[in-house]
């Protein structure tokens, strides 16, 4: 009798286990779906994905750079309109982006990319 309980008790919890394992590979394939990998080889598909920001950046860097005129015209727009300066500036995070920062991110990520796979 003891026996038979306890039997119940291990098919329980095997149904039990095997239901988390389930829902643990799903929840596993939907990161992996987002995150765009396959899921096979995490380390070498993560690295894959980070090798590929510096065009990634380069390419918004080079898509921010028109808009140089714009946030120019919008300047005099504003000296304009005020009569003067405007004391914080007009649109200064798009004017460190078109200045420098995009450039620098990019330099930084160059250094850091060479990413080597010592465990596997």
């Amino acid at each position: 009798m003891i026996f038979f309980s306890i039997g119940k008790e291990c098919d329980k919890k095997e149904a039990e286990y095997s239901k988390a394992c389930s829902v643990a590979r799903g929840e596993f394939q939907t990161f992996c779906k987002q995150l765009g990998i396959k899921g096979l080889q995490i380390k070498h598909e993560l690295v894959d994905l980070v090798a590929e920001l510096p065009s990634i950046y380069s390419r918004i860097a080079e898509s921010v750079k028109p808009s140089n005129q714009a946030v120019e015209f919008y300047t005099e727009f504003v000296k304009f309109i005020f009569g003067k300066e405007h004391p914080g500036g007009c649109v200064p995070l798009l004017k460190y982006m078109i200045g420098t920062f995009i450039f620098q991110l990019i330099n930084v990520l160059l250094v850091l990319c060479p990413v080597t796979l010592t465990e596997v």
